[in-house]
């Protein structure tokens, strides 16, 4: 059997040890681009390590971790979470729930289907946002930002 402590989710955050290397590499390819997008379908776990635009679809979970700045100009069909040190600015559509932790920043301008959990970070919500479900705090800071 392997054992490098890729199981460690203090390591890998909880993700694969061939996900998390594909993490280590983009941070390190990333210090020479830009801004990654993408326009087309994303199927399964998607881990935003990094400044990604979404302008098509994910089918799937979507974990923003440290480091990462998601853009969402198109749909999620599935789950949102942002870990700590991860922001989000939501501008399309999210069918399930978006749950954001401590440590984050998180604006919502676009449809979530499901709940919006804030349980420790700075949530702003635009006056074109619509949460299908409940807007829960449990933690942190949730402002509605006002039209000038």
């Amino acid at each position: 059997m392997h054992d490098d402590n890729c199981g460690d989710s203090r390591l890998t955050h909880g993700v694969s040890w061939e996900v998390a290397w594909g993490i280590a590499v983009g941070r390190v390819l990333g210090k020479f681009g830009g801004m990654r997008e993408e326009r087309g379908t994303v199927s399964g776990e998607l881990v935003v390590y990094e400044e990604y635009t979404l302008w098509g679809t994910a089918a799937g979970t979507v974990r923003v971790i440290d480091g990462g700045r998601f853009y969402l100009r198109g749909a999620v069909f599935g789950d949102i979470v942002v870990e700590a040190g991860g922001r989000m600015h939501i501008f399309g559509r999210v069918s399930g729930n978006v749950t954001i932790g401590r440590g984050t920043k998180v604006i919502h301008g676009g449809v979530i289907g499901g709940n919006l959990i804030n349980e420790g970070g700075r949530l702003f919500l635009e006056p074109t946002a619509k949460v299908n479900g409940k807007t829960k705090t449990m933690a942190g800071e949730t402002k509605p930002t006002e039209l000038p």
